[in-house]
């Protein structure tokens, strides 16, 4: 009976495996929900004291204030302003959603430089929601926001070139651009590189990028990661594992001390 069990045990665990690989490849495909919203400080002494005025009433849940604010300061062509009043079309925040003002707006928002409009317009282009389902300019405005430095963009980017949308699949330069989120620190690019050095797809097989990457995107946050750990946790040994937690938490006292002097 006891060879029994065992057997048992090996199928499961084998089993157990296999739906976590299935899972690691099926994350990679999906996008992650469009950031919260957030103000540097940086930003608040630059932007417009009506715009930051918008986004206090707006963080302590007066829609309506921070509408008529955003409203002024968008006539004023003020892209945070555009910005703002978009998400808030887009959400349904304080207002009737409107996904097509909202287009409006990020565009407007957009076509004067603001990179996470940008991103938010390229998501409804891939979604065909308020405007018409085009790939390809979905495609422009993610490479347009990455250039620019949107870590989330690059993430997008990249998953653009994995899948093939509104470009071509090339999963080397998918490996590039989730190589560019990730140093930028977007965790959802973490597991996604993870993943990449683990089947070795577009990228050499290595598990000790492949826990480091997992590693890091789980202390920053994405849960997700604990799959992939799993999975590492198995397929490596623990020398392996020993080399990707230091390389990992060399890269967040390097990420951290790059934040705290306004670096990232």
């Amino acid at each position: 009976m006891r060879w029994k069990r065992v057997v048992i045990f090996g199928m499961g665990g084998a089993f157990a495996i296999l739906v976590a690989l299935v899972c690691m490849t099926i994350a990679c495909v999906f996008d992650p929900p469009r950031p919260p919203p957030a103000l540097t400080e940086g930003q608040r002494e630059t932007l417009h004291s009506d715009t930051v005025a918008g986004f206090d009433a707006y963080s302590a849940g007066n829609y309506s204030d921070a509408i008529k604010l955003w409203h002024s300061r968008a006539s004023a062509s003020d892209s945070e302003a555009q910005f703002w009043l978009a998400r808030m079309y887009d959400f349904g925040q304080g207002i009737q959603p409107n996904s097509l003002v909202a287009a409006e707006l990020y565009k407007s928002s957009a076509n004067l430089g603001h990179p996470i409009a940008m991103y938010n317009l390229a998501y409804l282009y891939e979604s065909g929601v308020g405007v018409g389902h085009d790939p390809s300019a979905a495609f422009t405005l993610w490479e347009r926001a990455a250039t620019l430095g949107y870590a989330r963009a690059k993430y997008s980017l990249a998953r653009a070139y994995l899948l093939g949308m509104g470009v071509s699949a090339a999963s080397v330069t998918a490996v590039f651009w989730y190589e560019q989120a990730a140093e930028g620190g977007e965790p959802w690019a973490m597991s996604a590189l993870a993943n990449r050095y683990f089947f070795g797809e577009g990228v050499g097989r290595d598990l000790v990028q492949s826990y480091k990457w997992a590693y890091i995107g789980g202390e920053l946050g994405n849960a997700r990661t604990w799959i992939i750990r799993i999975v590492l946790f198995v397929c490596s040994n623990s020398e392996e594992r020993k080399r990707a937690k230091r390389l990992g938490d060399a890269w967040l006292s390097e990420y951290s001390g790059a934040k705290s002097n306004g670096y990232r």
